[in-house]
């Protein structure tokens, strides 16, 4: 009995043995697989998998912005072309409109000065105050057109329908300027000439010198001279019809 407990125990110890040797080859694999992990870790590392997909992410990102960024230079660029653009128009506009004033005003002037040869001086000094007038409104056109432009470049949108509205004040202000300028001229030589014709009427009317002159008719149907009589007058009439009326002289 006692030699098969022996036995019993040998083939226990063997058998743990046995399972010893097992545990260590399963040990050995698990040392295997955990080598396995470490060949794993310095494949990821070595190859850089995901490190190479951070860096083209990062790459892509740039090229992105820096796509973006040349989009909205070209964009800036076409706004600015296209906003001088409509500016010019506008400045080309204005100066066609003050530029064909002036000549309107200028030939009105003109006309008036030749129909009118006596009032050269008023029409000079009318026309005078009216090119000033239009200097002055050129000059305001002018200082508003480039103020517009340059808060053009910085707003584009809203600013244009400001410089078409300015620019259409402006001009029906100049015209209603030159307009009542022109209706001025034009009433004062009226009333002038108006002035002088009655004037050579009330002149007409009687003798021109002193009222101690007889009556024309008297003067020219008297066979004698008239005492008190040292020379003689003839009325504006007379002037106007081109008679030559000769003064009786008393000796």
């Amino acid at each position: 009995m006692m030699y098969n407990d022996d036995d019993d125990d040998d083939a226990a110890a063997d058998d743990d043995s046995d399972d010893d040797d097992g545990d260590g080859g399963d040990d050995d694999d698990d040392d295997d697989d955990d080598d396995d992990d470490d060949d794993d870790d310095d494949h990821d590392t070595g190859d850089g998998g995901s490190g190479g997909g951070g860096v083209e992410i990062n790459a892509t990102w740039v090229r992105k912005v820096i796509v973006a960024s040349a989009a909205t230079a070209a964009a800036l660029v076409v706004v600015m072309l296209v906003a001088v653009v409509v500016v010019a128009k506008v400045v080309v506009e204005i100066v066609v409109v003050v530029v064909v004033v002036v000549v309107v005003v200028e030939v009105v002037i003109v006309v008036v000065v030749v129909v009118v040869v006596e009032e050269v001086v008023v029409v000079a000094v009318v026309a005078a105050k009216v090119v000033v007038v239009v200097v002055v409104v050129v000059v305001v056109v002018v200082v508003v057109v480039v103020v517009v432009v340059a808060v053009v470049v910085a707003k584009v949108v809203r600013v244009v329908a400001v410089i078409v509205l300015v620019a259409k004040i402006v001009v029906v202000v100049v015209v209603v300027v030159l307009v009542v300028v022109l209706v001025v001229v034009v009433v004062v030589v009226v009333v002038r000439r108006v002035k002088k014709c009655l004037g050579v009427e009330a002149a007409a009317a009687g003798v021109t010198s002193t009222s101690s002159f007889p009556p024309v008719d008297e003067w020219f149907h008297s066979s004698y001279p008239l005492p008190g009589w040292s020379d003689c007058s003839c009325r504006a009439r007379d002037v106007q019809e081109n008679r030559k009326l000769h003064c009786l002289n008393l000796v």
